[in-house]
């Protein structure tokens, strides 16, 4: 047996849409550690994760050691000719794909290779290598085409070298979207979470299509109103109190930067979208409102003097003021000091601008 090199696959989402809010769904995720032994090379078939695969001229290690990146367990692909397939990929297609590998010597190569609805397969990149060790390549894929498939094709290079390929992951191709067909919560409370009262949400909601949910980018007419459950209340927008809360679409996105709730405490409060592009709606994850936080109150007591020459001084009494009381109402109160009554004084005269400093106490 040759020696072992190691090859590692993964399909990455590539980022068309409003980069930030990009939705991936995992459609292949496979070590090979479940699957049969395979002692000498072969055609065989294999089910797996997303589907059947199939191979030709391969050998399948499933305790086979790793080396460098991936994890125990590799299909050995032989050289020249040696196939992998992946399963079929009904829909969703395939956004880029990552490649971790190292080839068995000097001068290996190996071609990422497509195929839609069974039709010829096409290159969609094809690599030379003469590591021994874990090197990653980079293919852009970017197809959402239905029964999408693809394949590992060793050719081995001038070297005539084998691969090891020991992980597979795809995700779905986000494509570039000019006609969206639902709203979708980009940034919303995760479900279940408590959030004190009078505490910032935000929210963002976007105009989505596709199964990767790309942003329409182009999206800047039209808006969106957000409201709460049935029997919640409290929704405020910057501090006033409202049923509703309207925001525009800009680029695709229409975002709520200033909404609180004022009344706790309460739970399973969700908001629900409305909009006036006939897009399907949206609701957000369940959230709890919980009381305002506690805290030791702040007293603010202020009495000022003008430091005017004079021996007549003149006090104005600040009112103090009590927070962080954790649940209803701050207190507030007056202390009231007759014009003579004074506890403390101390003063110096500056003899040039007859400037006195005062303490009180």
């Amino acid at each position: 047996m040759k020696n072992k090199g190691f090859f590692k696959l993964y399909v990455i989402l590539t980022v068309l849409g409003f980069l930030s809010y990009t939705t991936t769904v995992a459609q292949i995720n496979e070590n090979f550690q479940s699957w049969t032994s395979r002692g000498s090379y072969g055609t065989y078939t294999q089910a797996g994760s997303g589907g059947t695969w199939n191979m030709v001229q391969c050998i399948v290690s499933p305790t086979g050691a790793s080396s460098g990146v991936g994890s125990t367990g590799f299909v050995q692909l032989q050289s020249a000719n040696g196939i992998l397939t992946l399963p079929n990929i009904v829909s969703g297609g395939v956004g880029t794909i990552s490649v971790d590998a190292r080839v068995s010597g000097a001068n290996g190569g190996f071609s990422i290779q497509k195929s839609i609805n069974n039709g010829a397969w096409t290159n969609v990149q094809t690599y030379t290598s003469s590591s021994t060790t874990g090197v990653n390549f980079t293919a852009t894929v970017n197809d959402a085409s239905a029964n999408l498939r693809l394949r590992i094709n060793n050719t081995g290079g001038s070297g005539n070298r084998a691969l090891y390929v020991y992980d597979v992951v795809t995700t779905v191709a986000v494509v570039p979207c000019t006609s969206p067909d639902r709203i979708e919560f980009a940034t919303q409370p995760t479900s279940g979470q408590n959030i004190q009262q009078g505490v910032t949400i935000p929210l963002v909601v976007k105009a989505v299509c596709g199964a990767g949910g790309a942003t329409d980018t182009g999206l800047n007419t039209g808006s969106v109103t957000i409201a709460l459950n049935t029997g919640k209340c409290g929704l405020r927008n910057s501090g006033t109190s409202v049923t509703t809360i309207t925001a525009n679409f800009v680029n695709g996105v229409a975002t709520f930067s200033n909404v609180t709730i004022g009344r706790s405490t309460q739970s399973g409060l969700t908001f629900t979208t409305t909009n006036t592009q006939s897009l399907t709606n949206a609701t957000t994850n369940s959230f709890n409102i919980t009381a305002p936080g506690s805290g030791t109150p702040t007293n603010t007591t202020i009495a000022s003097e003008d430091f005017e020459g004079g021996t007549t001084w003149a006090y104005s009494i600040g009112t103090p003021s009590y927070s962080g009381s954790g649940g209803g109402t701050d207190a507030t109160g007056v202390k009231t000091i007759s014009s003579n009554n004074v506890m403390a004084k101390s003063y110096s005269t500056n003899n040039a601008s007859d400037e006195k400093n005062q303490l009180i106490q």
